[in-house]
């Protein structure tokens, strides 16, 4: 398999001004507008196909939860938000963020990981010990918090095309640096 780098979304010119509305807005900003915006994005993308499969999935796939049983989708569900609720709802913003520009690492360390299993050097017990070694610097080297560091490199591992035992693997790398 060949791994190659996530890339952003490409926005059209006007996801681009809606996205520019939300970009620096809180978790907590719960204004018309900004739910307004977030709404037109989402339903935008959804529209034109353009929210990479990987990413959906992890956001509506229980098998593809980072963490317990239930996808983000269904915590919303279980909260009472679904649909334009769910969406418009400002701790969606970060799902949307994760959907246009994807695991939130740095080039480098993304570069490297897909890098690592490109060369595919030794056994697959090798090759684990290599990827979490490498997370575990990237946290370090780029000092990211372990806790956030640990849903992206998931998020990234998945999307990659890892198994997700792998991505899981990783995850828990990421979690417990120190």
């Amino acid at each position: 398999m060949n791994y190659v780098t996530p890339e952003s979304i490409r926005l059209t010119a006007e996801e681009t001004k809606l996205y520019s509305r939300i970009q620096n807005v809180s978790t907590h900003d719960e204004s018309q507008e900004i739910g307004d915006s977030m709404e037109a994005l989402v339903t935008s993308l959804l529209d034109r196909n353009a929210i990479p499969k990987p990413r959906l999935l992890l956001f509506r796939d229980p098998a593809y939860a980072e963490k317990g049983t239930k996808s983000p989708q269904q915590v919303f569900e279980a909260n009472g938000q679904s649909g334009s609720e769910m969406i418009r709802h400002p701790h969606f913003i970060q799902y949307l963020m994760y959907f246009i520009e994807g695991p939130d690492l740095p080039e480098p360390a993304v570069e490297g990981l897909c890098k690592i299993l490109n060369d595919d050097l030794g056994t697959s017990g090798m090759l684990m010990d290599q990827y979490r070694t490498y997370v575990r610097s990237c946290v370090r080297q780029y000092d990211l918090n372990p806790r956030k560091a640990a849903t992206e490199f998931f998020r990234l591992g998945v999307e990659i095309g890892m198994d997700l035992s792998d991505a899981h693997t990783m995850r828990d790398a990421a979690r417990t640096t120190r």
